[in-house]
């Protein structure tokens, strides 16, 4: 079996090497122990002309896997394989786990994986490009609360790249902060909960995901999570810089002589 492997590493990799060839880079951020392989079948857009090729680990960066494919190419479908199944390491394009599309820029060279959504097309995966070996950049971003719940205890438990407000069952308040690296997908999954317990009577708990590096503005009840995209009072700027303001409980954002609120929308 790793012999197979090997040798059909050294034959996609012999494909798809040429005069013209780049190296792309991977990283799934898969959390699972199914200790899966990735593949890569690219193609550039009105050109018949295809590769696939195997990813392999990058030494000495855990999670990292790189590639070998044409400079040219445009388009990719990322592939996450079994390794245990004979059959679909014979054939890098068959037999896959998740697959997943995404346009390839000229300019980067890291995909990473915020979620895989098994398809392509009209099903892209969720994903963020960059550029490998670049040194990240994180900022600190906030989520403002409005607890309409009416719950004796409001608590905030977010996993995901981190336990971002600690470990289980979280912290209480209405305004929190985490880091994220501005060039980077964010995947924070958040559990707005009252602390009673899982599977305990009385247990309540709503969920939200943060899939982007921004400020969030959400409003909470008993059923549901959504993000705050009222009207707010208008604020004046500062230098022309952008300034960030709480009004009436919500996150207003001055830039440029122009008011918006938390979700990006100018407000008149």
């Amino acid at each position: 079996m790793k012999k197979m492997y090997a040798f059909l590493v050294v034959l996609a990799t012999a494909m798809t090497m040429n005069l013209n060839a780049r190296t792309i880079y991977l990283n799934p951020n898969i959390w699972d122990i199914d200790n899966p392989v990735y593949a890569v079948h690219v193609w550039n857009t009105g050109d018949e002309d295809a590769g696939d090729a195997w990813f392999e680990p990058v030494a000495g960066a855990e999670g990292i896997f790189s590639a070998e494919i044409r400079d040219d190419a445009t388009n990719a479908i990322f592939l996450r394989k079994n390794p245990n199944d004979e059959e679909v390491m014979t054939n890098i394009w068959g037999g896959w786990w998740n697959r997943a599309y995404s346009a390839i820029p000229s300019d980067k060279d890291l995909f990473t994986v915020t979620a895989w959504e098994g398809g392509e097309g009209e099903n892209p995966c969720i994903g963020t490009w960059s550029n490998y070996g670049a040194a990240p950049v994180y900022n600190t971003y906030h989520i403002y609360v409005t607890n309409q719940t009416g719950w004796e205890q409001f608590y905030l438990y977010a996993w995901g790249d981190s336990e971002a407000f600690g470990g289980w069952p979280g912290a209480q308040g209405t305004e929190f902060e985490f880091q994220a690296n501005e060039n980077g997908p964010v995947a924070l999954h958040l559990i707005f909960h009252n602390n009673v317990g899982e599977g305990m009577e009385g247990d309540a708990r709503q969920l939200f995901d943060i899939t982007e590096a921004r400020d969030y503005n959400l409003v909470v009840t008993a059923t549901g999570v959504s993000e705050n995209a009222s009207a707010i009072t208008l604020t004046e700027t500062k230098d022309n810089r952008a300034v960030k303001h709480i009004v009436n409980g919500q996150l207003v954002i001055v830039r440029e002589g122009k008011t918006f609120n938390a979700l990006g929308t100018e407000i008149k």
